[in-house]
Parts: C-alpha cells; sequence; structure tokens
C-alpha cells in the first residue's frame, strides 16, 4: 500500500505598507489636501498611494489594495487591525453616545454606507446623516462630529471611526 502525501504551498507572505503609505495612513481621517501638505507632497500622490492597483501598472499596490478594504474608514479600522495605527495610552474622556448612534458608528466602521445603514435599520438616509451633523437646532442633541470634537475639514466618517476606536467606544474586535 501506498500512501500519497500531499504538499501545500507555503502561502505567499502579504506585502507590507511602504514608509510613505504608513505615513499616509498614520494621517487618515485628514483629507487628501490635508495629508499632502503635511508630508510635503501632491495631493495626486496621496491619492494614488491609497489607491495604486499592481493590475493597472503602477509598482506598488496602494493601501486599500494592501489591507483589503475599498475606503478610508475602512483603513482606519484595519489600520488599527494590523497595528498600523495605535490606540493612544490615555484616552480623552469619552463622550456620552446614544445606543442609536453607537450602531450607526460600528456599521459606519464596516464600510457600509448611509444608504446601506438607512435600508438595514430601516430609517431615512437623512437620519442617518443627522447622527453626524450638529443637531441642536432641531431637536437639542449633538452630533457625533460635535460630540467628538471634530471641526472644519475633520469633519469627516473616518475621523469619526477613528476618534470612536481611539476613545474606545468602538473595539476592533467587534466591528
Amino acid at each position: 500500500m501506498t500512501t500519497k502525501i500531499e504538499t501545500v504551498a507555503p502561502e505567499e507572505p502579504k506585502p507590507e505598507l511602504t514608509t510613505r503609505q504608513k505615513e499616509v495612513l498614520q494621517l487618515v481621517g485628514k483629507n487628501t489636501h490635508q495629508i499632502a501638505k503635511i508630508l510635503g507632497i501632491r495631493p495626486e500622490t496621496v491619492h494614488r498611494h491609497f489607491y495604486a492597483r499592481l493590475e493597472s501598472g503602477d509598482p506598488y499596490p496602494g493601501i486599500y489594495s494592501l489591507l483589503g478594504v475599498q475606503s478610508r474608514t475602512g483603513a482606519v479600522v484595519e489600520g488599527f487591525r494590523q497595528k498600523y495605527l495605535l490606540l493612544p495610552k490615555e484616552p480623552r474622556k469619552k463622550p456620552q453616545l446614544t445606543a442609536s448612534k453607537l450602531q450607526i458608528l460600528k456599521l459606519t466602521a464596516q464600510e457600509l454606507t448611509f444608504k446601506a445603514i438607512a435600508l438595514k435599520l430601516e430609517i431615512s438616509q437623512e437620519t442617518v446623516k443627522h447622527h453626524f451633523v450638529d443637531k441642536k437646532k432641531i431637536n437639542g442633541q449633538s452630533g457625533i462630529y460635535e460630540l467628538f470634537g471634530l471641526k472644519g475639514e475633520d469633519r469627516n466618517v473616518a475621523m469619526a471611526v477613528r476618534r470612536a476606536i481611539e476613545l474606545r467606544l468602538l473595539k476592533i474586535d467587534e466591528i
């Protein structure tokens, strides 16, 4: 009787982010122009660091491709998961978020669009949006951006998710 031994090819190591891609990822949550200004590079270069694809002829895959994500919000989550982004040792004081705000933040961290979140929760897209924007004038409640102290160009979903993770309101292993 002969025993057949099957060999399995070893998994190829996953390509690492370049030094510059790590620098760009450290600033994720800021917009392209802010990142470019901070790093002293062109906005087009920042864009390429996020979106480059080997199949399109770029010599290095982009951050999205390497992390297996579709958006900056996904890059935030996966950046923390893969330890490219680190939690602060001492988080700031946590704002009080309603259960619905936390639920919407968690779904956003899973790269769901406002439309997909609205469908999943059976609410309108406007309601999802209003959880992020300041709405004191509407019903006396602050939006996520205000609760996290996000102002100006930092008022975006990726930065809100990043802040929620840094404040330990969202746990990486639960996203």
